[in-house]
C-alpha cells in the first residue's frame, strides 16, 4: 500500500484538494441524510386486511380468518399466526423467521390468498410488511366547542389537504371523523296503498344512477358517440325520484318516504381528555427527514386552524425527541473531539524550554492530529450516504465512538514522520519512508478494531438488525482513517512539522520529557518492578466490574426523557355496544383520575381505529386504543397497576406497555 503515500506525496495540492472535496461532501451528505430516531429495520411481520360486507363477527371469523389463517400451516418461515375478527372486517398477521426474504414471502402469501374461495362479498383489502418508517411521526387531536359535523367537514377541507401537500408527507389518517349518510323511512302504510313493495322500491332506487351507450350520431361524416346519464345528487332528486305508478299518475319517493341525511354510525370515534375530538395522523416517505416534516406538518396543521372554538392538543411528535437524542449524540461526539485533541496536546506539551514556546511546538502537531478526525468522520459519513443508511442513534453512536479511535493511525504515521525529519532527512522522503515502515501494523491494527464491532453485525433477529448500521458506521470511520493516515498526514506533516516540535524516543532524556511524562515514569517504572502486583489490580478490576454487570438493567432501547403509554383493548363480539362502551368508559375514568393527579399530561382514545403501535389490528368497534403521555413524575409503577385494575379476563383482552417514545416497546 506504499505506493497510494508515494503518490499523494508527490501530487500533494491535489491530495489536499481531494479531502477538502470529501470534507464538503461529507457536510452535505450529513446534512441531506434521512434522520430518523431508529434504523429501518424489516421486521419479519406480513398483515393481512379483508372486508366482508354485512357479516357479523362471528361469520367473518368462520368464513374469512379461519380459511386464511390455515394457508399458514405450508408457508416457508413462517413461525406463528395471530388475527382479530370484528364485524364485516378482520386483520390476520402472519409471524416468519429471521432472514426470510419478505418480498418473496408477500408474492407467496398474496397467490395462495387469492387462490381461496371466499365467500361473495369478501375482499382482500391490503397485505402490507410492518415497516417503523411507516409509522406516525406526528399524532394531533383537535377538539371543537362546535358541532363535530362542522369540524369534520374543516378537517377535511382545510387541514388535511394543508398537509398533504407538504413534501415528505405520504399520508395523513383521520379518525372520529363525522359523515352524513342518506336515511331514507319508507312508510308500510303509504306503500300499500300505492301498490307497491320494498322491492320496488329499492330497485328503482338502485337503477337511478347509471351511465349506458345508446348508440352514435353521423354528423357530416364525423361519428359522435352518444350516451344515457342519470344521477342523483342531491335530496330533491331523491325526494322527486318515481318509484311507480297509480291510477295513470306518477308516485315520487316523497309520497311513500321521508327522506333526511342523518350521521353515519362513525367507524371510528376519537377523544381527548374525555372530550370528543378528531384525531390526525401524519406519516412521512422513507426517504424524507423526521424533524422537518414533523416540524412543517405541525406548522400547516397550526396555520389551518384558525376558528377560535378549535384547539389543536399535541399527542405525539417525533421530531423534538428525535432531534434532542440526535443533539445529545452530537454533542457527545464533539465532546470526544475536543477531549482527544486535547489529550494529544497534553502529551505532547512540553513547558522545558519555556511555556510559550512550548505551547508553540505543540500546536503543528497537535493541528495535524486534529485535523484526522472531521476527514475521517465525515469520509464515513460520505461512505454512508452511499450506503442509503440514516443519521439515527445507532449509526451516530457507532461515528462518536470511532472520534477517540481514528486519530490512532494518525499518531503513529506522524511520530514517525517527525522522527525522520530529525534525523535529517528530506521532507517528502521522511514521509514517505516513516509511513511505509508503520503502515503495515496501522493497517493490522485497524482491521482488528473493525474486527471487534464485526460480531455484532451477525447477532441473530431483532437485536442484530438494530446493531448493524453500528457497525458500518464504526467501519467506515475506521476505514477513512487509514486512508487519511497513510496519505493526507504524510502530506501535512512533511509541510508543517520542523525540528524540535515533538519529542522522539531518541531524545528522552529526564530533561527533555514532557511533563505528562515525568507524571507516567515513575508510575510504569514501579509496574514493571511489581509485576505479580501490577496484574493482580487489574485482575481485581476486571473481576470487580464484572460483578457490576447484575446491577446494570438489560433492555434493547432504553426510554427517553418522553413517556408514553399504550393501552389496546380487544372486547369479544358478543359485547353489545353499550357494554364495550361501559368497559371504555371505566378506562378512560381510571386515566382521568391520574389527568387530575399530575400523572398524566393527555390522553386519546381512538375506538374502532388504528393503534399508534406497530402490531396492527382489526378497525372495528371491538377494538379501542389508548395512547398516553406521561408527566415525568409519573409513578414507574403505574403500568402495572393498571395491568392489575383491567387484567384480561372473560375474552376481554387488555394490552398495557409503557414504550420509548419513538421507539419500539420496551416495558
Amino acid at each position: 500500500m506504499s505506493f497510494i503515500t508515494d503518490w499523494a506525496l508527490k501530487r500533494g495540492p491535489v491530495t489536499i484538494l481531494a479531502f477538502l472535496i470529501v470534507l464538503v461532501a461529507g457536510v452535505m451528505t450529513f446534512r441531506n441524510l434521512p434522520v430518523e430516531v431508529l434504523p429501518r429495520v424489516q421486521f419479519p411481520l406480513l398483515a393481512v386486511s379483508m372486508s366482508y360486507e354485512n357479516a357479523t363477527a362471528m361469520d367473518v371469523v368462520s368464513d374469512i380468518t379461519v380459511p386464511v389463517e390455515q394457508i399458514g400451516a405450508n408457508l416457508e418461515g413462517l413461525q406463528s399466526v395471530q388475527s382479530v375478527s370484528a364485524e364485516g372486517m378482520a386483520t390476520i398477521l402472519f409471524s416468519y423467521e429471521y432472514g426470510v426474504d419478505m418480498d418473496i414471502a408477500k408474492k407467496d402469501l398474496e397467490s395462495r390468498i387469492s387462490a381461496l374461495q371466499l365467500p361473495v362479498g369478501s375482499k382482500t383489502q391490503n397485505i402490507f410488511g410492518i415497516d417503523p418508517g411507516n409509522q406516525p411521526i406526528l399524532q394531533l387531536s383537535i377538539t371543537t366547542n362546535g358541532e363535530l359535523e362542522n369540524l369534520s367537514t374543516y378537517v377535511k377541507e382545510k387541514i388535511e389537504p394543508a398537509v398533504l401537500s407538504i413534501d415528505g408527507v405520504s399520508k395523513v389518517e383521520l379518525t372520529g371523523i363525522q359523515r352524513m349518510e342518506v336515511q331514507i323511512d319508507v312508510n308500510p302504510d303509504k306503500i300499500g296503498k300505492f301498490n307497491l313493495t320494498l322491492d320496488d322500491i329499492a330497485l328503482h332506487i338502485k337503477d337511478s344512477n347509471f351511465s349506458i351507450p345508446s348508440g352514435a350520431l353521423l354528423d357530416r361524416g364525423r361519428v359522435m358517440t352518444m350516451r344515457t346519464i342519470q344521477s342523483v345528487e342531491t335530496l330533491s332528486d331523491l325526494q322527486n325520484l318515481p318509484v311507480g305508478y297509480y291510477k295513470e299518475t306518477t308516485v315520487f319517493l316523497s309520497d311513500v318516504a321521508t327522506i333526511k341525511l342523518t350521521p353515519s354510525p362513525l367507524s371510528s370515534i376519537s377523544r381527548t381528555n374525555g372530550n370528543p375530538s378528531l384525531g390526525i395522523s401524519v406519516s412521512k416517505e422513507l426517504d424524507a427527514n423526521t424533524v422537518e416534516v414533523a416540524h412543517a406538518a405541525l406548522k400547516a396543521i397550526e396555520t389551518a386552524a384558525t376558528p377560535k372554538d378549535m384547539e389543536v392538543i399535541v399527542i405525539y411528535n417525533g421530531g423534538p425527541d428525535i432531534e434532542s437524542q440526535l443533539d445529545t449524540l452530537f454533542n457527545e461526539g464533539m465532546f470526544g473531539f475536543l477531549f482527544a485533541v486535547s489529550g494529544v496536546f497534553i502529551f505532547l506539551l512540553n513547558i522545558r524550554p519555556g511555556i510559550l514556546k512550548g505551547i508553540t511546538l505543540s500546536l503543528r502537531p497537535t493541528l495535524v492530529i486534529a485535523m484526522t478526525i472531521p476527514v475521517s468522520i465525515l469520509g464515513g459519513v460520505l461512505l454512508m450516504g452511499f450506503a442509503n443508511l440514516t443519521l439515527n442513534v445507532m449509526t451516530l453512536g457507532g461515528l462518536a465512538l470511532a472520534v477517540g479511535r481514528v486519530i490512532d493511525d494518525s499518531i503513529v504515521v506522524l511520530e514517525n514522520v517527525y522522527r525522520h525529519i530529525q534525523r535529517g532527512e528530506v521532507s517528502k522522503s521522511s514521509a514517505f519512508n516513516a509511513t511505509k515502515e508503520v503502515i503495515a501494523p496501522i493497517t493490522s491494527s485497524t482491521l482488528t478494531s473493525i474486527v471487534v464491532f464485526a460480531p455484532l453485525a451477525f447477532i441473530q433477529g431483532l437485536v442484530g438488525e438494530f446493531f448493524l448500521p453500528f457497525c458500518i458506521s464504526v467501519t467506515f470511520a475506521l476505514l477513512a482513517s487509514l486512508v487519511v493516515s497513510i496519505t493526507l498526514v504524510p502530506v501535512v506533516g512533511a509541510f508543517l512539522l520542523k525540528p524540535g516540535d515533538m519529542h522522539t524516543s531518541d531524545e528522552k532524556t529526564a530533561g527533555s520529557l514532557t511533563t505528562i511524562q515525568k507524571i507516567y515514569k515513575p508510575v510504569l517504572g514501579w509496574s514493571l518492578n511489581h509485576k505479580w502486583t501490577s496484574l493482580a489490580i487489574a485482575l481485581l478490576l476486571t473481576v470487580g466490574s464484572l460483578g457490576l454487570l447484575r446491577f446494570i438493567p438489560v433492555t434493547l432501547f432504553p426510554s427517553g426523557s418522553e413517556r408514553v403509554l399504550t393501552i389496546d383493548i380487544s372486547l369479544p363480539p358478543t359485547y353489545d355496544q353499550e357494554g364495550k362502551d361501559s368497559i371504555i368508559e371505566e378506562v378512560e375514568s381510571a386515566l382521568q383520575s391520574r389527568l387530575n393527579n399530575g400523572e398524566v399530561e393527555n390522553y386519546l382514545v381512538t375506538i374502532g381505529g388504528r393503534s399508534m403501535v406497530m402490531m396492527p389490528g382489526a378497525s372495528g368497534m371491538e377494538t379501542a386504543n389508548f395512547f398516553v403521555r406521561l408527566e415525568p413524575s409519573a409513578s414507574p409503577e403505574i403500568a402495572d397497576n393498571l395491568r392489575t385494575q383491567f387484567p384480561s379476563e372473560g375474552g376481554k383482552k387488555f394490552t398495557i406497555e409503557e414504550i420509548a417514545a419513538a421507539g419500539p416497546p420496551s416495558g
